[in-house]
C-alpha cells in the first residue's frame, strides 16, 4: 500500500539519532499535470512534502512493520526538517548547518558538508533537482550543491532568514524568506530571475500550480507568474502559516481552525471546513492529499489526524 516517509529523531546531549521509519499510510494521488522532468519514483522523496505540488503522497510500498532499519548519529542538537531521497541516497540537514549524505539501505555516510558552525542555523528542508541539492539557511543563503559530491556550486545571498523548503522545477528554483520576499534563481547558475515582495512573515514552502505558476501561503495565498514575477492573483484569509498542496486543479491550505480549498487558476473558495470546538487547531499542519481525500493533523495538545473530502470537505473520518 503506498505510503508517506518520515524520520523520527531523538536528542540526547549533543547526538541527534536519525532513524529511517515508515509511518502513517497514505494512498498516492496522480499529478494534475506534469512539468519537463518527471515525477518523484516511488523510492524517491527530493523536496518536502514529496514532489513540487507538496501532496505528501507517495506510490512507495509501505513495509510490514515501523521498526527502524538503522541509525545515524549527527553532531547537532536538533534536526529542525524533514530528509530527501534520491536513488539510494538520503538527505539530512542538521541544525548546525552540517550536510549529510547517507546511503538508504546501509545507513552509512556518503559525504559530509558543513555550510555553517552555529546552532540553530538551518531550519529548511533540502531539495533535489538535476543533481544537485538545494538548502536554504538561517544567514540569509541559499546554497546549492552537488548531489553526487557535497561541493558547494554556489551560494545566494536573500534579503532574509531562509526557513522554507526551495521548490525545484526543471531551470528554475524559487523560495521565500521569512520577511515576506519571493526569490525565483537559475537553478543551474543562481542567478536571480525576479523578486515579489508580499511582506508578511511567513515559514511556508512554495508550492507549483503548473509549469508556470507558483502559490505561496503567508497569511493569504498568492498566486505568482513564475515567468515575469508578476501576481495572479490573491487571496485573503486569517493567518496562513502552513505550505499549502496542490491537486487537480485545487489548493488545500490550513489556516487556524479552518481547513480550505480554493480554485487554483482563479483563487475563488471552493469549500470552508471548520475544526473549531475541541478539535483543536491546524497550526504547522500542511495539508496532505491522495487518492480524494485531504488529510490534516490538529494541534499537538489534542493530536487528532482527519481524512476530509477533497471534493465535499466533508470530514470523512
Amino acid at each position: 500500500m503506498p505510503i508517506m516517509m518520515q524520520a523520527f529523531e531523538a536528542m540526547k546531549k549533543q547526538i541527534v539519532t536519525l532513524a529511517l521509519i515508515f509511518t502513517f499510510i497514505i494512498m498516492a494521488v496522480s499529478p494534475s499535470f506534469s512539468l519537463t522532468s518527471s515525477e518523484p519514483s516511488s523510492t524517491d522523496w527530493p523536496m518536502f512534502k514529496n514532489g513540487i505540488q507538496r501532496t505528501g503522497a507517495s506510490t512507495s510500498t509501505a513495509p510490514s512493520s515501523a521498526n527502524p532499519i538503522w541509525v545515524f548519529n549527527t553532531s547537532a542538537e536538533e534536526v529542525h526538517n524533514s530528509l530527501a531521497a534520491d536513488d539510494g541516497v538520503i538527505f539530512a540537514v542538521a541544525s548546525n548547518g552540517n550536510v549529510y549524505a547517507i546511503n538508504s539501505l546501509t545507513g552509512q555516510q556518503v559525504w559530509m558538508q558543513i555550510l555553517s558552525n552555529s546552532e540553530n542555523s538551518v531550519w529548511s528542508s533540502p531539495a533535489i533537482g538535476a543533481g544537485r541539492l538545494y538548502v536554504g539557511a538561517r544567514n540569509h543563503y541559499l546554497y546549492c550543491l552537488n548531489e553526487s559530491t557535497g561541493e558547494i556550486l554556489w551560494n545566494f545571498l536573500s534579503n532574509n532568514e531562509i526557513d522554507c523548503s526551495p521548490v525545484v522545477t526543471p531551470n528554475k528554483v524559487i523560495f521565500n524568506t521569512v520577511n515576506g520576499t519571493v526569490y525565483c534563481l537559475n537553478s543551474e547558475t543562481g542567478s536571480s530571475q525576479w523578486t515579489y515582495d508580499y511582506n508578511i512573515s511567513s515559514f511556508a514552502s512554495p508550492a507549483m500550480i503548473d509549469e508556470n505558476t507558483v502559490v505561496i501561503s503567508a497569511e493569504n495565498l498568492y498566486s505568482i507568474d513564475v515567468v515575469t514575477g508578476h501576481l495572479n492573483w490573491q487571496r485573503n484569509s486569517s493567518y496562513l502559516d502552513n505550505s499549502p498542496a496542490v491537486a487537480n486543479g485545487k489548493i488545500f491550505a490550513s489556516s487556524g481552525y479552518l481547513l480550505m480549498c480554493v480554485d487554483a487558476a482563479t483563487g475563488s473558495s471552493i469549500w470552508n471546513t471548520s475544526f473549531a470546538g475541541s478539535i483543536g487547531p491546524l497550526y504547522r499542519s500542511s495539508p496532505a492529499v491522495a487518492d480524494g481525500m485531504v488529510f490534516v493533523h490538529s494541534s499537538a495538545t489534542t493530536n487528532n489526524f482527519f481524512g476530509v473530502n477533497a471534493t465535499t470537505g466533508a470530514i470523512v473520518w
